[in-house]
């Protein structure tokens, strides 16, 4: 099988209401890695789920696998993520997680680690920030005169929908 996805995850600390969490914010990094993640042979994961806990002392591998994921667990605290500021900043603390946390994890599964960082390379091109069309667009108006395309631009930050007639 081959890896198609790491995915980040906040365990330790709950967003309030209106408030962009560690979830959200790394979103937009790994769906960009995602589509650059190629590669990395592995015997039957297909995903890698990690959980961001600090309160672990070291990196926890779990032996199971469902549906063809593995989770580990690493020792970091999403808050030093979220204090930063600038979106470049927030990339490379994502980066150092990766190649401080994840890198190991792949040297103890015998994964190749080079399309990771290949790929962590590709979201600079993409300036943090991924463009797309919403699903069923473009839309024609009911009386047919009118076709609305509907965007969406991802960021770290935001999440905008933008409609052209």
């Amino acid at each position: 099988m081959e890896l198609k996805e790491i995915i980040l995850s906040d365990m330790t600390n709950r967003p309030k209401k209106n408030e962009i969490g560690f979830n959200h914010q790394t979103r937009i990094f790994q769906l960009l890695m995602s589509r650059y993640l190629k590669g990395i042979e592995t015997s039957e994961d297909r995903y890698l789920n990690i959980y961001c806990i600090d309160k672990v002392k070291e990196i926890e591998i779990d032996d199971y696998t469902i549906e063809n994921g593995r989770t580990v667990k690493i020792p970091y605290n999403p808050i030093e993520f979220l204090k930063l500021d600038s979106v470049e900043e927030k990339y490379e603390e994502y980066t150092r997680i990766l190649n401080d946390f994840i890198a190991p994890v792949f040297g103890r599964l015998n994964w190749d680690y080079s399309p990771v960082i290949h790929a962590l390379g590709k979201i600079k091109e993409h300036s943090y920030q991924a463009e797309f069309l919403l699903k069923n667009t473009p839309k024609k108006s009911p009386d047919k005169r009118y076709t609305a395309v509907v965007h969406g631009v991802h960021s770290v930050n935001t999440f905008v929908d933008r409609t052209d007639f």
